[in-house]
């Protein structure tokens, strides 16, 4: 019976150690999990802090590359002129308009449209796709504009250089006391 005492005190002994371990295991698995809680929201913490930044430096670059387009894209009609006077076809009239863009960028330009036009009445001629003009490119671009007669042709023309939806530039040839 001292045996089974002994056996019994071991196995109480055992218990004890086995709980304990537990236990300790336990609270060592419940403080490191409180630790990387806290790490987590000290991370969740630095990514919307980064999120922000990122957002912030994503808006320095649109208005960096705002600033960028107005110096690259820097095209402008240099020259404008109109000859002619010729009839076509009854009231029909076709005269010759040249004009002469430059572009002072230090990027090639794509996709530049150019309108010529009585300054308040439309004309019959389509806008003219000019194509690439290379940094530094100055291009003289003759172009037939059909009228009717019933127009003044004294009235004045405006030319107008388009990139897409952009303006880049008006020239208005002639002079009107009405003109802005």
């Amino acid at each position: 019976m001292g045996e089974a005492l002994i056996n019994k005190n071991i196995f109480y002994v055992l218990v004890f150690i086995t709980i304990f371990g537990l236990a300790s295991v336990s609270l060592f698995v419940v403080n490191q999990n409180i630790s990387l809680q806290n790490q987590l929201g000290d991370y969740q913490g630095q990514i919307t802090e980064l999120q922000n930044q990122n957002s912030e430096l994503n808006n320095q670059i649109s208005e960096l590359e705002n600033q960028l387009s107005q110096v690259t894209n820097l095209v402008k009609i240099t020259r404008f002129t109109k000859t002619g006077f010729s009839p076509i076809c009854g009231m029909l009239i076709v005269s010759t308009a040249n004009v002469t863009v430059h572009n002072f960028g230090i990027n090639d330009v794509n996709g530049l449209t150019l309108s010529i036009k009585f300054y308040d009445v439309e004309t019959l001629s389509e806008p003219l796709q000019i194509g690439n003009l290379s940094a530094g490119e100055e291009r003289t671009i003759s172009h037939s504009i059909l009228w009717i007669l019933t127009n003044d042709p004294d009235e004045p023309f405006v030319a107008t250089l388009w990139l897409g939806d952009q303006l880049l530039d008006e020239y208005i040839l002639g002079h009107s006391a009405g003109l802005p």
